[in-house]
């Protein structure tokens, strides 16, 4: 039985989302809060939107970046004085 393989990305679309995921795991990582890293990610995700036409691609790069802020410590809102 043949095996099925996925069909290999269009270089320039894997070289953004490379891009886009880099550049907000970073920033994620130096959010303040956990406000401030969904604003991170919102942003991404809507520029990331902008340049990249398949709303599946975008709304997986939204679903992983919910799960790299999930992967922080809970960190406090800002406003309020750390426990």
């Amino acid at each position: 039985m043949e095996t099925l393989s996925r069909p290999p990305l269009y270089e320039p679309q894997q070289e953004l989302i490379r891009h886009a995921c880099r550049e907000a795991e970073e920033r994620i990582a130096g959010a303040r809060d956990n406000a401030e890293a969904l604003r991170i990610r919102d942003e991404v995700c809507d520029r990331f939107g902008r340049e990249c036409q398949s709303t599946i691609v975008v709304r997986a790069l939204r679903d992983y970046l919910t799960e790299v802020i999930r992967g922080f410590p809970a960190r406090p809102a800002s406003n309020k004085e750390p426990e």
